[in-house]
């Protein structure tokens, strides 16, 4: 009996290391895919049997990583296209729904919006009045002004944080539901923390 029992769990063991594995391969030629400016190299070697080939693994320097406000508004607004009940959006002023067109997101899409929100200036209480005329959108203020995120469907998850050069941004997209439920506090922290107007 106890020799079944260790016996299905040497199963279970290898069959988890053989997804473990297929995933990890795919993740990484996924992100060795990605054409990252100002990197000559791979980014992580594929892995052997034994391990990686590199010198073990050596753990990637994000802080070093070149990503322009352009690439990220693409990658958002792909996101909002794919929406299909909720989202949750933070950005740093509400200035960037402008680039972001969230108005095009289908209608019943509910969206919860913070952003930074000075009332003192005219194109912002414009843009504030405008996003909350739109019946599926409510708008909050946050002053953080640090990061990009945004939380769809709670199906997929790009968080995007300002370093401290404004040019700096580190990036974390996921579709993985373990990853998306692990990190979903990020994705409603700034919501939780953010003032009605």
């Amino acid at each position: 009996m106890e020799k079944d029992i260790i016996k299905q769990l040497e199963e279970t063991l290898h069959n988890f290391q053989n997804e473990l594995q297929i995933k990890m391969d795919d993740f990484i030629n996924r992100l060795n895919s990605i054409n990252f400016s100002n990197l000559g190299e791979k980014i992580i070697s594929k892995p052997t049997d034994n391990g990686f080939k590199t010198s073990e693994l050596d753990i990637f320097d994000f802080s070093k990583l070149k990503i322009t406000k352009a690439q990220l508004l693409k990658k958002i607004r792909e996101i909002l296209e794919r929406a299909q009940h909720k989202i949750m959006l933070t950005v740093p002023i509400i200035t960037d729904l402008e680039d972001l067109e969230v108005y095009n997101v289908r209608a019943g899409v509910n969206m919860n919006i913070t952003c930074f929100i000075d009332i003192g200036l005219d194109n912002h209480e414009e843009l504030l009045e405008e996003h909350e005329s739109l019946r599926n959108i409510d708008i909050r203020n946050f002053e953080g002004k640090d990061r990009w995120v945004i939380y769809r469907d709670g199906e997929e998850l790009l968080f995007i944080a300002i370093g401290a050069e404004k040019s700096n941004y580190l990036v974390f997209h996921t579709r993985d539901s373990a990853h998306v439920k692990l990190f979903s506090s990020l994705a409603t922290d700034a919501w939780l923390r953010s003032k009605r107007i």
